[in-house]
């Protein structure tokens, strides 16, 4: 807003603030209209192109910030609101008033946040066009800040009138990149790969030239133990950093440490599946996620029976010529002598009233490959799992701990949530559980998912 009258007054070198000699002049508005005229606005409203229905004028009106309230626009708003009625004929002005200090960012944010929630909501279809020529520098900032956050790209734009009477429209590109690597950083902080993948405008359905989105989409299918999808994004040899042993591992166990042993006996496609999900359960563990790490916990102990059961059946088929019931070769070979794992079948006895026993269900199946003694690179494993499968921690007797695998089974079925005071008190065992079968497993205790988070972030901010 520009007028005459401030230089006929001479207002700088009177009394009055802004604030006061603005409400002097809205007094006095009938009176001094015809010396008052708008100043930038009226380059965009005379623009033919911009035609708006609805005019929100943002003022400020620090009531409890007496020391600087003297430069507040509370008037200067209801003015320019007359102006542009009596000049433009737009009727429906509506007046916002900044009550806080106009240079708190934490109080800014959350005031446009409230403001463009409401406008969402009421007007979800308009267009909305930004004229910030006035204000404080955080006003600006958490005005672009929020509306990146908040509004769709098609629906808002930033327009700045030129000395030439024209208008241009900016983009904000670099505060939409600033936002969306801030974002995506933290997604990946919680293991949200993909999530940062799309903020970054990816996607892990697609294929890319782009190394950081192949990255993200690489450790995405990693942390979900996806191996073949995994390895296909590792054979095109278009990821940063494809040689560290960190990433080469997830394709290659044989990269980083390992057991040999276990990695003969399994195979390289099941050594490191089991791998991979003691690690990821590991990973979720230290980060608090422990539903998750459970659940991932539970992939590795029953893949690892399935797996052992079926090398150890196939050595059982050696001995057992054309066996009656193929399907039920373990049992057999069990049940038709009582030397065969004497261990598990007195333990099965004693703790089940049906005479009927499946030794390759679990809790009886751990404690068969933990006393077999055709592999004996299995009985270090399963004999760390024993104590927390079978029943010996079972909630139906009294003073003991809970089983991981009850656990696991409520968390599976009854929807069961578990924070770290419940896991203490229900798996306090836990911890030691995971890093003992790293140990055993050949594998380091380390979290690689916190290495490979770093390496990600370096690439977002070099982006």
């Amino acid at each position: 807003m520009y007028s005459d009258l401030e230089k006929q007054e001479s207002r700088t070198t009177t009394s009055l603030s802004f604030r006061d000699w603005t409400k002097q002049l809205l007094d006095d508005f009938e009176i001094t209209k015809d010396d008052i005229e708008l100043n930038i606005l009226d380059t965009v409203l005379n623009n033919p192109k911009i035609k708006p229905d609805k005019i929100f004028i943002l003022v400020s009106n620090q009531e409890n910030n007496l020391k600087f309230n003297g430069q507040d626009t509370l008037y200067e708003g209801e003015i320019i609101g007359r102006l542009i009625y009596s000049n433009y004929k737009i009727k429906d002005i509506v007046i916002k008033e900044i009550t806080e200090d106009v240079t708190n960012e934490n109080y800014l944010m959350q005031f446009y946040q409230q403001l463009y929630t409401c406008l969402l909501q009421e007007y979800k279809d308009a267009e909305f066009i930004f004229c910030d020529a006035g204000g404080t520098g955080q006003q600006k900032t958490a005005s672009k800040i929020m509306a990146e956050f908040m509004l769709p790209d098609n629906q808002w734009k930033i327009v700045y009138p030129k000395k030439d009477g024209s208008v241009e429209e900016k983009t904000q590109i670099e505060y939409r990149n600033i936002i969306n690597k801030e974002q995506a950083i933290a997604l990946v902080s919680k293991s949200q790969y993909e999530a940062a993948l799309c903020i970054l405008g990816g996607n892990v359905n697609k294929v890319t030239d782009n190394k950081l989105f192949n990255l993200l989409s690489f450790i995405h299918f990693r942390n979900n133990k996806a191996l073949p999808q995994t390895k296909k994004i590792w054979e095109a040899k278009n990821i940063p950093n494809r040689k560290d042993a960190v990433i080469w591992s997830a394709v290659n166990p044989q990269k980083r440490e390992y057991s040999e042993d276990l990695y003969n006996l399994f195979l390289e496609q099941t050594y490191l599946f089991l791998s991979e999900a003691l690690l990821v359960a590991y990973h979720k563990y230290l980060t608090g996620n422990y539903r998750e790490s459970i659940l991932d916990f539970a992939v590795f102990y029953e893949d690892f029976i399935e797996k052992s059961l079926s090398i150890i059946e196939k050595e059982i088929e050696k001995i057992i010529s054309k066996p009656k019931y193929p399907d039920k070769i373990i049992n057999k070979w069990i049940e038709d002598n009582r030397v065969n794992c004497s261990k598990t079948q007195n333990y099965a006895k004693i703790n089940y009233k049906d005479t009927t026993y499946n030794y390759e269900a679990i809790p009886l199946a751990i404690h068969l490959i933990a006393e077999q003694d055709f592999f004996p690179e299995l009985q270090p494993v399963a004999k760390i799992l024993i104590p927390y499968l079978d029943l010996t921690y079972s909630p139906y007797k009294t003073d003991k701990q809970n089983s991981v695998r009850e656990v696991r089974n409520k968390l599976a079925h009854e929807g069961k949530y578990v924070d770290k005071t419940i896991l203490v008190k229900e798996l306090p065992y836990y911890e030691n559980l995971l890093n003992n079968c790293l140990t055993l497993w050949g594998l380091p205790q380390e979290d690689i998912y916190e290495q490979l988070n770093k390496m990600i972030e370096e690439q977002i901010r070099n982006y």
